[in-house]
């Protein structure tokens, strides 16, 4: 009979090869030559690089998954579930248009029947995309993929989908290293909470205080960054001119590269008028905390970290 640690051994093995088939998808190698933010990163490119610092989507996607890795291990999975956990982070973004989230909110005007999430069922079915052969090689369930991508995996979307999530933690983190920023919060301290969390025991004043430390920087990115100053201006501009240029939008749009789409609607980087005053700062915040609500399961994070949707 085999020992435990050769079974576990043995998992190892089959997570690395499910992250190199995966990975070595057409749907993933895309993603190397999308930005991670979008109209942003283009300026920045252009505008801003001795300063700022240029991450892919599939950057982020990596990033995504080390942190995974680090919360399975803190958490009692079964081999199945570690392997859904790790075909989910590498999955989750392989529906972003180029550009990222800055085209989605052009292509959404012009057809809103498609967005990110379609296109990801799309990529996660179809044999040209690479990923449909490699779930099922690992038996698994392209379906269950997406609930957890998406947050209705009864068992395992919460990984994704809650306020301060493996996603999220990752986005903000590589945000500010994008600036050049050294972040507030301890990112694994925050995936470890994730793991108390998850065995429904309650944080500490200090866990609940590094937490807080990151919904601050999430609340500061929507509310301020992405309202005011250049960058919005840029993105504006960015948006406006998609439009002009895309009369029509479907799924072979979505999967295009940055590239390709700046060659298609003629982006150049003096996108926008630089006499346009700033837009008004927001009257309040659209996150908030109620630090009247401890921290002690899952559940309690929507209760603690609140945000207004569709304002941000």
């Amino acid at each position: 009979m085999n020992s435990v640690s050769d079974r576990q051994s043995r998992f190892k093995d089959s997570e690395r090869e499910l992250i190199e088939a995966l990975v070595s998808s057409e749907a993933f190698r895309r993603l190397q030559e999308v930005s991670f933010l979008g109209a942003i990163d283009y300026y920045n490119l252009h505008k801003s690089k001795d300063s700022t610092w240029y991450f892919s989507r599939s950057d982020h996607v990596m990033g995504v998954l080390f942190l995974a890795q680090k919360l399975i291990e803190k958490i009692d999975f079964t081999e199945e579930d570690r392997l859904y956990v790790i075909a989910s982070s590498i999955c989750h973004d392989l529906g972003h248009s180029p550009f990222s989230h800055s085209t989605e909110r052009a292509f959404k005007k012009i057809n809103p029947n498609i967005n990110h999430r379609v296109i990801l069922e799309f990529v996660l079915s179809a044999p040209e995309m690479g990923v449909a052969e490699a779930l099922s090689r690992f038996n698994l369930s392209r379906n269950r993929v997406l609930a957890i991508t998406v947050g209705t995996d009864n068992h395992l979307g919460w990984i994704f989908h809650n306020p301060i999530n493996i996603d999220t933690l990752d986005g903000m983190l590589r945000f500010m290293a994008s600036f050049r920023l050294q972040p507030p919060f301890d990112i694994l301290e925050a995936i470890n909470s994730l793991a108390v969390l998850n065995r429904a025991e309650a944080l500490s004043e200090e866990e609940m205080y590094n937490l807080d430390k990151f919904w601050e920087v999430k609340a500061a990115f929507y509310d301020q960054f992405l309202k005011r100053g250049v960058y919005a201006r840029f993105e504006d501009a960015y948006i406006d001119l998609v439009i002009s240029k895309k009369k029509n939008i479907g799924y072979r749009d979505y999967l295009k590269i940055d590239q390709e789409l700046a060659d298609e609607i003629g982006l150049y980087p003096d996108l926008y008028d630089r006499k346009v005053q700033n837009k008004p700062a927001a009257r309040e915040s659209n996150f908030n905390i109620d630090k009247s609500v401890p921290l002690a399961s899952i559940s309690d994070l929507h209760r603690r970290y609140l945000r207004k949707r569709g304002s941000a």
